[in-house]
C-alpha cells in the first residue's frame, strides 16, 4: 500500500491518511481507503517494528553498543526513510552456554574443565594443578558462573538456552 503522510503534521499526534492499495494486489474492497497514522519518524517507532541486523564483529567485552542497520516494518505508516543506522547493544555470542559452564564448574571444577571451556587456559592449568585451590577456587568460580560475572574468554555473552 502506498500512503500519502506529511512531514507538517505535529509529531506524536494521529493523523488520518489516504492511502492505496498497489497494483499488483487483487482487492475485495475499493483500492483506496482512509487510514490512521501516528505522526512519526520511521527510526521513532517502537522497537516491535525495526528489523536490525545483527552485528558480529562486535564484542561484548570490547564495547557495549554497535552500529547496526535497520529497516522499519512495511504495515507501519511512518515518515523519512524506512532503513537507518542506530546504535544497539552489542549480542556477540560465541556458542558457550551457561548451563554447561556452571555443570562443568560444579562437577569437575577442581580440575580446571569449567576454565578450559570458557577459554581460560591459563587459569585452567592453574586450578588443575592446585585441584581447584583446594576447593576454594572450585566454589568461587561456581558461585561466579552462577551469578553470570565470569563469562567467557573472548567477552562475548553466553548463548541463548
Amino acid at each position: 500500500m502506498v500512503c500519502n503522510t506529511t512531514e507538517s503534521c505535529t509529531l506524536g499526534t494521529w493523523i488520518p491518511t489516504r492511502c492505496q492499495a498497489l497494483d499488483n494486489i487483487t482487492c475485495e474492497e475499493p483500492r483506496s481507503f482512509v487510514r490512521l497514522y501516528l505522526c512519526q519518524y520511521c527510526y521513532q517507532a517502537d522497537q516491535k517494528y525495526h528489523h536490525c541486523s545483527q552485528d558480529t564483529s562486535c564484542y561484548s567485552g570490547d564495547r557495549v553498543r554497535s552500529l547496526v542497520t535497520c529497516t522499519t516494518d512495511e504495515s507501519l505508516i511512518c515518515l523519512g526513510n524506512r532503513e537507518f543506522e542506530k546504535f544497539d547493544t552489542c549480542n556477540f555470542q560465541s556458542g558457550k552456554r551457561w548451563s554447561t559452564a556452571l555443570a562443568l564448574s560444579i562437577l569437575l571444577g577442581g580440575f580446571g574443565v569449567d576454565r578450559f571451556y570458557l577459554g581460560m587456559h591459563g587459569w585452567g592449568v592453574f586450578k588443575m594443578l592446585t585441584f581447584g585451590g583446594c576447593g576454594i577456587w572450585t566454589i568461587i568460580d561456581a558461585v561466579l558462573i552462577g551469578i553470570g560475572y565470569l563469562r567467557p574468554a573472548d567477552g562475548s555473552l553466553y548463548r541463548d538456552e
